[in-house]
């Protein structure tokens, strides 16, 4: 799974996103418009960043990219599935959506050591095109079956623009039970990837 994270602007969010995505097993983090990455445009280290997501930069592929849109529509060419977080009109609860991708994953972690111990899931794509397993697939009743997904996640204050959610196969949020409207980014992101994934 990629990870697009859109303008985020605190330093500390970005880093524990690495670090959960890393834990997840995802492939690559794509760090779009202001969002900070590990290395700035002088390539000096972001040290508030590199605190919080404790060397797990150095397990991920990262790219900084300047517009989250334009990569979107370059993933949507090859076949990914966008997946946005936001509280939206159109959004379904996460817990009431099926990416049907953990039980793939499952499936080719099932004996770790035949697929390079506790790192497994972060090379899952790899051998599991080689094998054909995962094809695309189509939507019904929020089932979604697709080899390839890119998960979005925008600004700590403003969400995601119209232009993203516009171009979303799905919108998801995470329901809230208490008087709070919303979760740090980092946090939502950590609930939803795991969801996801396992």
């Amino acid at each position: 799974m990629l990870i697009i994270l859109n303008n985020l602007r605190s330093s500390q969010n970005v880093g524990a996103v690495f670090r959960t995505a890393e834990a997840a097993g995802c492939e690559k983090i794509y760090c779009c418009g202001i969002t900070p990455s590990p290395l700035d445009r002088f390539s000096r280290p972001n040290a508030r960043l590199l605190k919080a997501s404790l060397g797990a930069e150095k397990y991920l592929g990262w790219e900084k990219i300047k517009s989250a849109t334009r990569l979107i529509k370059e993933l949507k060419k090859q076949n990914y599935q966008i997946l946005a977080l936001e509280q939206d009109k159109k959004s379904i609860s996460l817990f009431d959506f099926d990416i049907s991708l953990s039980q793939t994953l499952r499936r080719h972690c099932e004996e770790p050591r035949a697929y390079g111990g506790r790192r497994a899931f972060a090379r899952w794509s790899a051998p599991a095109r080689k094998r054909g397993n995962l094809e695309r697939g189509e939507s019904k009743n929020n089932r979604v079956t697709a080899k390839n997904f890119a998960l979005v996640l925008g600004n700590e204050v403003n969400g995601l623009p119209r232009s993203i959610l516009n171009r979303a196969d799905e919108i998801l949020e995470i329901p809230m039970a208490g008087r709070k409207e919303s979760l740090n980014a980092a946090v939502a992101f950590g609930i939803m990837v795991f969801w996801l994934m396992h």
